[in-house]
């Protein structure tokens, strides 16, 4: 090193790093998909509500065919349910990585079984596997698994039966 360092080190004056992003920059479509979502719901429990009523508040709401409003509450509830099945896996997403980043970690069930990535399959797999029981243990995938499979089940049960 020359005498004239200064004492910093060139390693450290470097910008070749990769600059971590605001809490708000990094969640923020979770935040537009929560938003959405809320208005979304509160949009399909009005028109429900509209369209119940003998005389109704809207009118511009409503369809002059009847078989025509509820095509609509039907297509807004569906759009809930699966609003809120994305705004769940959004939450086990980040959840998935918060554990990840702890400084206990995670186990590789409970990884797997919180990401996105992994389908019913899977997750039904993961959770008939042999492993440390409880939440709060460095295995518990089993709350997760069964948390994940109700959230990839119920929506596509929903959506899936024939309405009556």
């Amino acid at each position: 090193m020359s005498s004239g360092n200064t004492g910093r080190d060139p390693f450290l004056l470097r910008k070749s790093g990769i600059a971590i992003q605001s809490t708000f920059r990094q969640f923020f479509w979770t935040w537009l998909l929560v938003i959405l979502t809320i208005a979304w719901i509160i949009f399909t429990i009005f028109f429900a509500y509209n369209a119940s009523l003998t005389q109704p508040k809207r009118t511009a709401l409503l369809f002059s065919e009847p078989q025509y409003t509820i095509l609509t509450l039907t297509i807004l509830s569906h759009g809930t349910v699966l609003m809120l099945a994305a705004l769940a896996e959004t939450a086990s997403e980040g959840l998935r990585w918060v554990y990840a980043c702890s400084s206990s970690g995670v186990s590789a069930y409970s990884f797997l079984t919180l990401s996105r990535a992994t389908g019913i399959l899977g997750v039904l797999n993961l959770w008939l596997e042999k492993g440390t029981k409880g939440c709060g243990s460095r295995n518990g995938h089993y709350i997760w698994s069964f948390q994940r499979f109700c959230l990839i089940f119920t929506p596509s049960l929903a959506s899936g039966l024939p309405s009556s």
